[in-house]
């Protein structure tokens, strides 16, 4: 009897448990599945469709090896990092997407990366030329001047830079 009464209480629980999931718990959106999550490719642009706002990249197939096309869409939500805009990507980029399977089973991005390789990222970058230096001939030591008299020439300068005045 003891038994019977616990396994009672026990379902129950269980069954309040699982009513008030259903009850409080949101409404799964039909706009992206929830239930893949976050995916990423990695690949190159093939083309891109302005009007459509997709872009076809050339990818590898982790799990076979093999190249593959595949198409991503864009929406106002995609944010884009190394470039402003979806009009800025062009063939060639290489591209690192986040996306998430739509309900309609369509890749849609969420994060499109633009990936600068070193030698772009150099030339983009100023180069600024040293500022010229300019020598008095005066002050130039040549081979001449390392004589023991220059030498000592360089020595009285600096004690003559001392703030005390000479008794000359």
């Amino acid at each position: 009897m003891k038994l019977r009464t616990g396994l009672i209480t026990v379902i129950a629980a269980v069954m309040f448990f699982l009513s008030a999931s259903i009850i409080f718990g949101q409404e799964a959106s039909t706009d992206v599945s929830t239930d893949a999550g976050t995916q990423w490719v990695w690949g190159e642009v093939v083309s891109s469709d302005s009007v459509n706002k997709t872009i076809t990249l050339k990818s590898i197939d982790y799990e076979t090896g093999q190249e593959k096309e595949v198409l991503v869409t864009t929406d106002d939500k995609t944010t884009f990092e190394n470039a402003k805009s979806f009009d800025e990507l062009k063939k060639g980029d290489a591209l690192s997407i986040d996306y998430m399977i739509g309900a309609d089973g369509k890749m849609k991005a969420k994060v499109i990366s633009v990936e600068k390789l070193k030698s772009e990222e150099a030339a983009q970058e100023k180069i600024v030329p040293p500022a010229p230096v300019s020598i008095n001939p005066s002050e130039a030591i040549t081979k001449e001047d390392t004589s023991k008299e220059a030498v000592a020439k360089e020595a009285a300068t600096k004690e003559d830079t001392s703030g005390i005045p000479s008794e000359e």
